[in-house]
């Protein structure tokens, strides 16, 4: 994201650009020392979690660590990491391209859909909903004024972000609860 943000504004990074990709270095800082302390953290977690959730957060435990210790793995994992982000900045392009925002320079693209998948795992709403499609809003009107998405205005942004995320998070639901309706038959 500190990239893009760069191959996309340049030496002009507006504050708001530098507030983000700090709160995003921040968060990430905090999920690498979460990690470090995660076997630690049992006695306090299993003291605020109700019985009921012990087992689930073994096993959550269990399989985070784990997953860090087998090497092979690792390359696996940054691999389908990188096809996931791929995938996002992909599907936040076609849309940008399909409302006719043919102007809007890549690396913004990129940046965008890398800072809405940020919003995404703030843990204040199911997968970011409310905060998804305001950064994106925000960050296309921001490429906008500096003359990285021709065109762009508050409409567009916001066009782009509601059928973004119709397509990422509402086609998810959708898809999970026919998937949960189905299995409940068998």
């Amino acid at each position: 994201m500190v990239a893009a943000a760069s191959f996309a504004f340049g030496r002009a990074l507006p504050p708001e650009i530098v507030l983000l990709m700090q709160a995003g270095s921040a968060l990430a800082v905090i999920v690498v020392l979460l990690l470090v302390a995660l076997r630690n953290l049992r006695p306090l977690v299993e003291r605020l979690l109700p019985q009921r959730f012990h087992d689930q957060y073994q096993h959550f435990e269990r399989g985070t660590l784990n997953s860090f210790r087998r090497r092979q793995s690792l390359p696996a994992v940054l691999g389908l990491t990188a096809v996931t982000w791929g995938g996002e900045v992909m599907r936040l392009g076609c849309v940008v391209l399909a409302l006719g925002f043919v102007g809007v320079s890549p690396s913004v693209i990129v940046f965008v859909a890398l800072a809405a998948a940020l919003a995404t795992t703030l843990p204040l709403t199911p997968a970011g909903l409310g905060f998804a499609e305001g950064a994106i809003v925000a960050l296309f009107l921001l490429a906008g004024r500096a003359g990285l998405a021709p065109g762009m205005d508050e409409h567009g942004a916001a066009s782009i972000a509601l059928i973004d995320r119709a397509i990422s998070y509402w086609s998810l639901v959708l898809v999970g609860l026919v998937t949960y309706l189905l299995s409940k038959r068998k």
